[in-house]
């Protein structure tokens, strides 16, 4: 009871200690602009303008469940038309400058939003439904409003370039919705849309901007309309030719692995794109800014993706997000409170509701009969033509363009009061064309769906995640994959239980997991034996990126397959044990069910300073790795199962070179549901260092205290670099008919392999590296395992029983090697031996090899 008492004491003085800094801001700036932001003052009724807005759209989203723009947009009218806000000529402009940012926000997120894979994959349907419709549309306003509101030919051209624009602010958010539950997945129609509204808005602004700066333009109508056919086509190709080159250099500078790359990224996207929209304005090619700013986020974006950023949800994407919530009532306030009603024609809004109505029964009409091709039914080609009736972004943010620049004295050669009119009936059909068509176009994406398009369970019909290959063997096609799945299923429906099946050269193997997701593995060249292990490594891997809850709940598949790139690193190197030709990778994993280490007379230092370490970041585990290899733990890292302890190695593996990471990660056995927090750093060249920790503290201060507690040892890590390849101490001698070897401390589930033994050359002997590693993985996974029955691991991580009694030994030989395997106490030791060594002395060595493993002060665990 008093800790209860006591922290409301605290949440109270909390509350009231917000007011003087907020008291003392606003003084700051009352002294500085004085009375604007006074309580009469101009800038003052615009924040509070926003401010209602924002809380206005909230409260409206929540009651009504339409897109919260709407109520902003009634916020703004309402204020201008009760006379709660005034703006004058010079706060007028930076209302203008403000609805252009809004607009970059816009474009970039359409170009961010923009999946390469889809458009590589759908390009025709893209852009039949981003392009036609919209031309269908534009035209229908143009002509309707031409003899229904009197607008000249290139005012009803404007007009109609910016209304057909789609709102991806309303249809995304919709389509969304139906598509976590299951809605069009199976033909990825809701990606196909949003990919096609990006495009659509692209093109409506890129034109719209033509159109504008034509009109008002100094010259007769007649010249700027020519200048306009031939500067309109060449500004498009130049705006998409500069934003893709911007987009490309923003991969390269900064550098992926740079502490501050997601600012730097940010900024160089956002400021591009203001340049790009204000500059190509200022020389008159207007259209080039709005396509530069989305070829600049869609390239960006995909070559982000490629370093591991997933399209539209990377922290730059995240960034932009943030940045519209603030933008967003700005845009529809400000939108709103350039509507006076007493001033409005009632004829004009008569007619324009005829006109917009109309031409939105047009386009659907339109989108049916233009989406032939496309691989779509008719309810679903229904279903595309009803979500192009939401308009809100564009129409908000280009619908005052043209009245703000006849109030500022530009003209397109009509008189002054025919302009103002025409301005002005533009602003008043863009308005009313958010307020009919948002909620419209809302309501009728949310009814419809359910209606018009299949809905899928992906745990019933099988849908494709991933599919990874190592090795020479071509990728799967997607038509096997659907076949060995069908098999599966087949067997499923005749209570059978496909174990595996024999092919040439290898086999197949089908394994399900959490009753949805079912793992393919394909494996040849004779380590099939192992294919099992392999697949659930693979599972413990998806567990470990995404959580099990996210496994067994397939709702979003784009979702899930998205955030399972992260893991495609650690998969790799996992099948890296089923190909041969991978052990001369500087990371090889030789099998699975093991900890690859090397070990150094500096182990026992380290594992001093990882405690240091973790204890300083209040971590609970920590590791050191160098060239892919466990070299030295924290006191407690044995805590977890080992497969989890594999997968933080793969995880630090798998940083590509970045020098700090915060990466979240569920541990398959022990939290498979709540994440970890996983803090990866770079020490030294190949060289990391690993820690769980919870919250805090933050990266910044992680930064500071790994040069804290790192900075004396880099000698020493430096000294611990040179064992490997050899990956035992120098101290450690063997003889010289030892061609390769692998050592296993059995309780801790670490091996130590290595074919670097000897100081001089092996070449002459007729075996290459790869081929000895390779022969002595095939001899561990097919005979010396017996010896150690504890490193079996089985589901729930049961222990296999010991079935071979006392059993410390076994052999192979061949006309071109011999391998020994040899058991004393934790410790199992694998050799590979010329096949012209005696059995006898085989023994001899291979027992001299743990005694000395065993006394060597240098060899420590």
């Amino acid at each position: 009871m008093f800790s209860a008492k006591r922290h409301g004491y605290i949440d109270l003085d909390m509350e009231q200690n917000h007011d003087p800094p907020v008291l003392l801001t606003w003084g700051v700036l009352y002294s500085e602009i004085g009375e604007s932001v006074g309580l009469q003052g101009e800038l003052f009724s615009m924040s509070v303008l926003v401010i209602s807005a924002y809380l206005i759209g909230w409260i409206w989203l929540k009651v009504t469940t339409l897109p919260a723009l709407i109520g902003m947009l009634i916020t703004g009218i309402a204020f201008q038309n009760l006379h709660l806000v005034h703006m004058t000529d010079s706060y007028r402009k930076l209302n203008q400058d403000l609805r252009k940012i809004a607009l970059v926000i816009i474009l970039t997120r359409a170009g961010l939003g923009l999946n390469a894979g889809v458009l590589r994959k759908h390009y025709a349907a893209v852009l039949q439904l981003g392009l036609l419709p919209w031309l269908v549309e534009c035209v229908a306003i143009a002509i309707s409003t031409h003899f229904l509101l009197y607008l000249p030919w290139i005012w009803s051209f404007l007009l109609g370039s910016m209304i057909a624009s789609v709102s991806p602010a309303v249809v995304v958010p919709c389509l969304f919705r139906l598509r976590d539950v299951g809605y069009g997945v199976a033909k990825g129609i809701p990606t196909i849309v949003v990919a096609a509204a990006a495009v659509d808005d692209s093109i409506s602004v890129a034109i719209f901007a033509i159109i504008l700066n034509a009109m008002f333009s100094t010259g007769s109508a007649t010249f700027n309309i020519i200048k306009a056919s031939y500067k309109g086509p060449l500004s498009i190709v130049a705006g998409v030719v500069l934003g893709s080159l911007w987009g490309a250099l923003l991969s390269v500078v900064p550098e992926r692995g740079d502490t501050y790359a997601v600012p730097l990224r940010f900024l160089g996207l956002f400021l591009g794109g203001l340049f790009s929209l204000f500059i190509s304005s200022m020389i008159g090619w207007s259209g080039a800014g709005p396509l530069a700013i989305v070829s600049s986020g869609f390239v960006a974006a995909y070559f982000w993706e490629k370093q591991g950023w997933i399209v539209n949800k990377n922290p730059v994407s995240n960034i932009f997000r943030i940045l519209w919530i603030f933008f967003e009532p700005i845009l529809f306030a400000f939108t709103g409170a350039q509507v006076t009603i007493s001033a409005l024609d009632p004829r004009v809004i008569k007619m324009a509701t005829v006109c917009l109505l109309g031409c939105l029964v047009i386009r659907a009409i339109a989108t049916f009969f233009v989406s032939f091709g496309c691989g779509l039914n008719s309810k679903e080609k229904i279903f595309i033509g009803l979500t192009w009736t939401a308009k809100a972004t564009v129409q908000a943010a280009l619908g005052p363009a043209a009245l703000d620049l006849v109030n500022s004295g530009q003209t397109s050669g009509a008189a002054k009061a025919d302009e103002e009119y025409y301005a002005e009936a533009i602003l008043a059909v863009s308005v009313l064309s958010v307020m009919i068509s948002a909620p419209l176009g809302a309501l009728l994406i949310a009814v419809a769906g359910p209606k018009l398009l299949s809905k899928d369970d992906p745990t019933e019909s099988g849908v494709p995640i991933f599919s990874r290959k190592r090795g020479s063997n071509e990728s799967v096609q997607f038509s096997t994959i659907a076949s060995l799945h069908g098999i599966n299923m087949f067997s499923k429906c005749h209570n059978l239980s496909m174990l595996n099946t024999q092919v040439d050269n290898g086999s197949i193997l089908w394994k399900e997991y959490c009753k949805s997701v079912t793992l393919i593995g394909i494996a040849t060249g004779g380590l099939e034996c192992d294919l099992e292990l392999l697949l659930s490594c693979v599972h413990d891997a998806m567990v470990f990126c995404i959580g099990k809850k996210e496994l067994e709940n397939l709702k979003n598949i784009d979702q899930i397959k998205r955030d399972l790139r992260q893991c495609y690193p650690i998969l790799d190197y996992l099948l890296e044990s089923l190909d041969p030709n991978a052990l001369l990778s500087p990371l090889p994993t030789l099998v699975l069910d093991l900890i690859q280490s090397f070990l150094c007379p500096q182990a026992q230092q380290l594992q001093q300073a990882l405690d240091n370490y973790a204890e300083c970041v209040t971590g609970r585990w920590a590791c050191l790795i160098i060239h892919g290899h466990l070299v030295a733990t924290s006191s407690d890292f044995y805590e977890l199962d080992p497969r989890e302890a594999r997968l933080m190695l793969l995880l630090a593996a798998a940083q590509d070179g970045a020098p700090l990471r915060d990466t979240p990660v569920y541990l398959p056995q022990m939290s498979p549901n709540v994440a970890f927090r996983a803090v990866t750093c770079k020490l030294l060249a190949d060289v990391y260092i690993l820690v769980v920790c919870g919250a805090t503290p933050a990266l910044s201060q992680i930064d500071e205290i790994v040069l804290q507690c790192w900075e004396s040892y880099a000698s020493i890590i430096k000294e611990a670099k040179l064992i490997h390849p050899r990956n035992f101490p120098m101290s450690l001698t063997f003889e010289p008919c030892v061609l390769g070897l692998l050592v296993i401390n059995i309780n801790k589930r670490r091996c130590v392999f290595s074919r670097h033994l000897h100081l001089t050359s092996q070449k002459g002997r007729g075996m290459s590296g790869a081929h000895r590693m390779d022969i002595l993985r095939t001899f561990y996974v097919t005979s010396a395992r017996d010896l150690a029955p504890e490193l079996k691991l089985k589901e729930g991580n049961h222990n296999e029983t010991n079935e071979i009694g006392n059993m410390c030994e076994t052999y192979w030989c061949s006309e071109y090697h011999k391998c020994h395997a040899q058991r004393s106490g934790n410790i199992l030791c694998c050799a590979l031996y010329a096949s012209t060594v005696q059995l006898h002395t085989i023994r001899l060595i291979t027992s001299q090899i743990l005694q000395d493993l065993s006394t060597n002060k240098d060899v420590f665990w």
